[in-house]
């Protein structure tokens, strides 16, 4: 306050004159008022009263715990609990993959409010992050605790191989893994059906965790479009490559001889059923004899 006196913080400098004086406990980016003062038997008088403000400092911040966590994004944020003595002029969180992360990794800038929040976007899923508040003012940046965290995993991405060796009943496929997602592949292979989008719950293989596999796709009938789709399994879900279509060989019917009736010297009646067509549109039928068999 103004007018200070000898009540107040003082220095005993001795006796000779001029005197040097050292002011010391001060806080920081605070307005202080001097004046000299010389005590004799009559009293104490003061000199000229002169003000100064003491420097400011980096401002002090804690950092908030991680929460909210996604495979891409998070929340955290801070709350500056020292201002250094001069207005805070920026402040948030920064992070990256490797540890003491600065404002020249990524980073949020949340205002200036003493208590703040920050969401933590763009981030790779399974992957661990250290974060740490900041805060700056005219002096500098200074950074709250280091918290690490991890994101969640996401589905596994799977691409379909090309259909191989089709025949009337079976063909090859299989798929390539391309992204694990973070989580350890359980199960691929691939699923089919005679509609779109056949997932895992119509026919399928299972085909091992190693990547590229391959399958064999079996128990299929003759002449058939069937649909088909490499699948990968990890602990968060189970994801589909592309679709590929195909069909199944024909193969020759299967016909049964009706009785023979009406027999004449000459003539006999006959016929059959074909009962299946195998796949093919059947182009001529009838009965063919001989005398031999």
């Amino acid at each position: 306050e103004p007018l200070p006196t000898i009540e107040r913080g003082i220095t005993i400098d001795g006796t000779s004159s001029p005197y040097i004086s050292t002011i010391t406990d001060l806080a920081y980016g605070t307005i202080y008022y001097v004046r000299a003062y010389a005590t004799n038997s009559e009293g104490t008088s003061y000199g000229n009263e002169i003000s100064f403000t003491t420097l400011a400092v980096a401002p002090t911040v804690t950092s908030t715990q991680i929460t909210s966590i996604t495979a891409t994004t998070a929340n955290s944020g801070g709350e500056v609990t020292d201002t250094g003595g001069a207005a805070i002029t920026a402040q948030g969180v920064c992070w990256s993959t490797t540890p003491s992360p600065t404002i020249a990794n990524s980073k949020t800038t949340d205002g200036t409010t003493t208590l703040f929040t920050s969401s933590i976007t763009g981030l790779a899923y399974a992957t661990t992050y250290y974060v740490r508040s900041y805060a700056t003012n005219s002096v500098g940046t200074s950074y709250g605790s280091e918290i690490s965290f991890t994101t969640l995993a996401v589905a596994p991405t799977v691409t379909t191989a090309t259909i191989s060796s089709i025949a009337a009943a079976t063909a090859n496929s299989g798929g390539t893994v391309t992204a694990t997602g973070g989580a350890a592949i359980t199960a691929q292979g691939v699923c089919w059906s005679t509609t779109p989008s056949p997932t895992i719950a119509n026919s399928k293989t299972t085909d091992g965790t190693t990547t590229p596999f391959t399958s064999s796709i079996t128990g299929l009938t003759v002449g058939t479009t069937y649909y088909v789709r490499a699948y990968a399994t990890n602990s968060v879900g189970t994801s589909y490559g592309n679709e590929i279509s195909f069909t199944t060989l024909a193969v020759a019917p299967t016909v049964t001889t009706t009785s023979i009736s009406n027999i004449t010297a000459t003539t006999a009646s006959s016929g059959g059923t074909v009962t299946a067509t195998g796949g093919a549109t059947i182009t001529t039928q009838g009965v063919c004899w001989s005398t031999t068999s």
